[in-house]
């Protein structure tokens, strides 16, 4: 017999969440409680317990059987449900190993690119110190070269010296012979040109003082503004201080690690600015020679330092990284650095009112600056050659630059716009600088002449010649009545007269080439460094 599945809960009277066990034990009961045995003396009875033993027994049956299946329903769903699971399990193991073998990859990868970009590093590191070296190599090649072309002309000219002391001295033996002929036969005119010969003498310059100290060529040499001391700038890589009374040394400024060449006083003489080929400039006080600050900046040497007119500045040139930097003197704080060139920087210098600045470069041009804020004002732009030196008119009107293509230039300062091009050279123009009332203007040049100029008209005025090779400085005194130039190579200065053009006064005494020539405040006295070590203090008659 079958019967619904609901119907059998019902008789067995068991809930539909009854386990197996359950049905079990309620089947077993109701078996004994209607077992047709319990009713052997009553017929009837005993038919009806077995109709309800035989629906209780399909009954459980039929519950039984649904609870198998049921159960088998349940493992099954079990079984599935578990594989399931596992296949998830597997699949997130898979995806897990997948996402490891990813991150090692991407660490892999990165690890990769941070060895390339190491490697990169490392030879842009080597190829710049390659360069650095390279440009060392080619520096100390350049100077061993110019040291021997030096030294070659030095040898040239001390043969050259010494063929002209044995005729000056043939020609003395010759004078000596002649005097004493003259002296026997004409005592009353030897007289008298023994008196020609005290007053030209007299009219001669005094060699005051020969400063001696340095161990390496005196690059630049100058007076204080009071005119009471020297400073001087070596290759030793010292500066030094010196009375220009007595030409005693005062003080020995120690510091920089190579060659200094500018050395030059504050405005009101209590400072001393000096550049180095070390990258630096040093800031001195000039009464006690104690280092008062150190200017870095500059990834070459320094050829350039100078004080502001007002003392509170300090422009510098690292000639060969195509700057100028503008530095408070009082703290040594860089203020500007003035970019724009594209090749060397030869001169950096203040305005009179040092408002300005005018640069000089090997890019053929030149270029004014505010100094205060330290943005370009003007190029001046016409050059096809080196611009060598750029200088401000005293009245800071005009600027005047010389350059390697045989002129010199005249510009109004406030436009940029040039005015005179300064074209009678025959070789490139060095020093090029105004005189003190502005009117006149005057040039130096590799063709071993210095230029006089009317600074208005740019008409020529005088050609002074009589240097035995190029001029490599030329200034006028603080009156303007007279000029010094050097002719580094033939171990002299010469003093001109101005207005006319005049040689006045050959300074002989150097024995190597003559690098700076400078007037002192009174333009009563010059002084001269050179390359043989010492410099010398000359006064001029009158």
């Amino acid at each position: 017999m079958e019967l619904p599945l609901d119907e059998c809960y019902i008789i067995l009277g068991l809930d539909r969440n009854a386990s197996a066990e359950d049905a079990r034990r309620v089947y077993l009961e109701l078996v004994q409680m209607n077992h047709p045995d319990k009713y052997h003396d009553n017929p009837s009875l005993r038919i009806r317990a077995e109709e309800q033993l035989k629906r209780i027994n399909a009954a459980y049956d039929t519950i039984k059987d649904h609870l198998i299946s049921e159960n088998q329903r349940r493992a099954e769903e079990e079984r599935r449900r578990r594989q399931q699971e596992e296949s998830r399990r597997r699949e997130d193991e898979r995806r897990a190993e997948t996402e490891s073998r990813i991150r090692e990859e991407e660490a892999r990868r990165k690890k990769q690119e941070e060895s390339r970009r190491r490697e990169e590093e490392r030879r842009r590191e080597a190829e710049r110190r390659k360069s650095e070296e390279e440009a060392r190599k080619q520096d100390e090649l350049r100077r061993e070269a110019e040291r021997k072309r030096r030294d070659e002309e030095v040898r040239r000219m001390q043969a050259e010296s010494r063929k002209r002391e044995e005729e000056a001295r043939r020609q003395d033996e010759l004078w000596k012979k002649a005097i004493r002929i003259v002296l026997i036969a004409l005592v009353p005119v030897c007289v008298i040109l023994v008196i020609v010969f005290i007053i030209h003498y007299q009219k001669q310059p005094k060699r005051i003082a020969t400063l001696v100290g340095h161990s390496g060529d005196v690059n630049s040499a100058s007076f204080s503004p009071d005119g009471r001391f020297i400073v001087t700038g070596s290759e030793d890589n010292t500066a030094k201080v010196w009375d220009a009374a007595s030409g005693n040394l005062i003080h020995t400024l120690l510091g920089h690690s190579y060659d200094v060449y500018p050395a030059s006083f504050s405005p009101d003489g209590r400072f001393i600015v000096t550049g180095s080929c070390d990258n630096t400039a040093k800031v001195w006080d000039a009464g006690s020679g104690n280092l008062i600050c150190t200017l870095s900046g500059h990834i070459y040497g320094v050829y350039s330092a100078s004080f502001s007119p007002d003392g509170r500045f300090i422009v510098t040139t690292g000639s060969r990284d195509h700057t100028a930097k503008v530095w408070d003197a009082a703290s040594g704080k860089l203020l500007h650095t003035l970019s724009g060139h594209t090749d060397y920087v030869t001169s950096a210098s203040f305005s009179p009112d040092g408002k300005y600045i005018v640069m000089g470069s090997f890019d053929n041009t030149a270029k004014v600056w505010d100094a205060v804020s330290g943005k370009l004002i003007h190029t001046l732009s016409g050059h096809s050659g080196d611009v060598n030196s750029a200088s401000f008119s005293p009245d800071g009107r005009f600027i005047v630059t010389g350059s390697r293509d045989n002129t010199a230039k005249v510009w109004d300062a406030a436009t940029g716009n040039r005015i005179h091009t300064l074209s009678r050279h025959s070789g490139p123009v060095e020093p090029a600088s105004f005189s003190p009332d502005g009117c006149f203007i005057v040039t130096g040049s590799a063709d071993k002449t210095a230029k006089v100029w009317d600074a208005v008209s740019g008409k020529l005025l005088h050609t002074l010649s009589g240097h035995r090779s190029m001029v490599f400085s030329a200034s006028f005194s603080p009156d303007g009545r007279f000029i010094v130039t050097t002719g580094s190579r033939d171990h002299t200065a010469k003093v001109w007269d101005a207005a006319s053009g005049k040689l006045l006064h050959t300074l002989s005494g150097h024995r190597d080439f003559v690098n700076s020539a400078s007037f002192s405040p009174d333009g009563r006295f010059i002084v001269t460094g050179s390359k043989d070590g010492t410099c010398i203090i000359w006064a001029l008659p009158g």
